[in-house]
């Protein structure tokens, strides 16, 4: 039996979706650059958060290899523990900035769930099927 793995948003406990296949990843490490690689990249349809995964085997190219800077990339991506990044600090807000939606939604459901007076979450919320 082949196991096939499933993304679900811990925010929002829907499934994630695919929106891209074969994607290209550019890794980052302390002296710059290292190695582009395949993954794919799925999205939670409800608050929009997204993740990458299903990554290749193997990289693409890497930083040594010949031709490494004309293979194109869609998103660049710092492995934990490889050193910091100037992009490092739009990410970490940008990460504040979806857990405090992924909080206010789930805030809205519970109020709902125990039909207290709450206001719906504003940006990226998309509705409540429940």
């Amino acid at each position: 039996m082949t196991h096939i793995p499933r993304a679900v948003c811990v925010g929002c406990g829907r499934e994630m979706k695919t929106e891209k296949q074969g994607m290209v990843a550019q890794s980052i490490s302390t002296f710059g650059p290292y190695y582009k690689i395949q993954a794919d990249k799925l999205k939670c349809e409800l608050c929009g958060y997204e993740i990458l995964c299903g990554w290749a085997h193997d990289p693409l190219t890497e930083h040594f290899k010949p031709g490494f800077e004309k293979v194109r990339f869609d998103i660049e991506f710092v492995f934990a523990g490889e050193g910091y990044s100037h992009h490092d600090e739009e990410r970490l807000a940008e990460g504040i900035r979806v857990l405090q939606q992924h909080l206010k939604i789930m805030e809205y459901k519970l109020a709902r769930a125990f039909k207290t007076q709450a206001m719906p979450p504003e940006d990226r919320w998309r509705g409540d099927e429940a």
